[in-house]
């Protein structure tokens, strides 16, 4: 059983199903899960913001006791069995004799010695022994022939997995997945793809392990994802998808897609909210002020303006249809505008970019930045605009009139009144 198998017991234990339900989710016996489920080192305690204690599984740990037990498996090494034989053998190398001649020796001196001088070679290799290369007289002297094989007629399968970029193999970065297949004994196979930075899991049945059926399983995964997909295939066919929000560059224009960057474990879009459902044309670009809630937008131009509502928005948090955010693309919670100031992962600074004032993002880890605007608000009365500061909402209310965002002019602030007009960053929806 694989760790995203494991993910999707641990998911489906919490929604309260069965085991036999996880079973038939998974296309095991219900015995296989039962196993897993029932063994109480699979399992941790974990206290609730309530007070009260309550036990889960845990993939991971469950995982790891797998790997830690298969560590464990196989024939154990000769010389356990036979630690005498062993050193007698180790004894009669160090005092000078080769490994062959020591093993001899023990032969016509009738002690036990169930390993040959191979074995020994081996032994010493890999540091298990007290001989080490240094004591074999002709070990170091002796150049090790090199064998060149030339294969003429290798079959080429495209671009190998080990050509991928590094940052997809540190995991540091969302949205870079693999795959390979799962199949049983009759052969029915199920294709897995895993992101690797979250390991999050999409599995789909197929009929036949080929690549045509492959590319049309991925194809209507990336109508149903929204993905902007790349494909490598190896000799086991071994995908990397590379995805972003939002739609193909080819079918829309630059004012609903953005890249996007990672940054802190989240993808942040590049640029401000403008109109509904769009991104404003650059990085410093303004784009339009939105009030907690509320899906009209107010413009960042004219001092005064007419229509203003004063009164704060209802609701306990901002309502999807309510979303200005583009397609693919939803408003930060109060949780992911911590994870952008905190200053063991992400560097902050003061900037002027192409003469806007504003905040540059950056994350220690990768290098990806954002830069941030500091365009002031529109006040709560009225809604005229002050201030010179950045102001940028989040999803997440605040018990009374408020609601969290990110404020910032030389220092990072925490929350405002929600019927303040201020700035939108989307976040990628996963």
């Amino acid at each position: 059983m694989q760790l995203c198998e494991r993910k999707i017991i641990e998911k489906h234990l919490k929604k309260g199903n069965s085991k036999s339900e996880i079973a038939r989710i998974l296309g095991v016996s219900h015995t296989t899960v039962g196993r897993e489920v029932n063994n109480e080192k699979n399992w941790e305690w974990w206290r609730k913001s309530n007070g009260k204690v309550v036990k889960i599984y845990n993939a991971e740990k469950a995982q790891k006791n797998y790997e830690q037990n298969k560590a464990r498996c196989g024939a154990k090494y000769k010389f356990i069995k036979n630690e005498a034989g062993f050193a007698y053998v180790e004894n009669w190398v160090l005092a000078g004799e080769s490994p062959d001649q020591a093993i001899e020796r023990a032969k016509l001196e009738s002690v036990a010695i169930d390993f040959s001088s191979r074995t020994f070679y081996n032994y010493i290799e890999r540091g298990m022994s007290r001989v080490t290369p240094f004591n074999l007289r002709f070990k170091l002297r002796r150049k090790p022939r090199k064998h060149k094989r030339i294969r003429q007629h290798k079959r080429k399968m495209g671009k190998s997995i080990e050509l991928r970029p590094s940052i997809v193999n540190n995991r540091t970065e969302f949205g870079h997945w693999e795959g390979d297949f799962i199949v049983d004994k009759n052969d029915n196979a199920i294709l897995v793809l895993q992101e690797r930075m979250s390991r999050k899991c999409i599995l789909r049945k197929v009929t036949k392990r080929e690549k045509n059926e492959v590319f049309e399983t991925v194809s209507k995964l990336k109508t149903e994802y929204n993905m902007k997909i790349k494909i490598l295939f190896t000799t086991v066919i071994l995908i990397t998808l590379f995805t972003a929000c939002g739609i193909s560059k080819k079918t829309t224009n630059s004012a609903t897609y953005d890249e996007g960057v990672v940054i802190n474990g989240v993808r942040w879009a590049t640029r401000n909210v403008d109109e509904p459902g769009t991104f404003a044309p650059t990085s410093e670009s303004a784009g339009k002020f939105y009030q907690w809630n509320r899906k009209k937008a107010w413009n960042t131009t004219d001092s005064i303006v007419v229509g203003w509502d004063n009164s704060v928005a209802k609701g306990t948090k901002w309502k999807k249809i309510n979303d200005p955010c583009p397609s693919g693309w939803r408003i930060p919670t109060h949780e992911e505008t911590l994870k952008l100031s905190d200053r063991s992962k992400v560097s902050s600074e003061w900037m002027i970019e192409n003469s806007v004032n504003g905040r540059k993002f950056t994350d220690i880890a990768s290098g990806n930045s954002i830069f941030l605007p500091a365009l002031g608000n529109r006040a709560i009365s009225n809604g005229e605009i002050n201030g010179s500061n950045g102001i940028y909402w989040s999803s997440t209310r605040v018990i009374g009139g408020g609601a969290y965002g990110l404020i910032f002019l030389i220092e990072l602030g925490s929350h405002l009144n929600r019927a303040v007009g201020a700035s939108i960053r989307c976040v990628c929806i996963e």
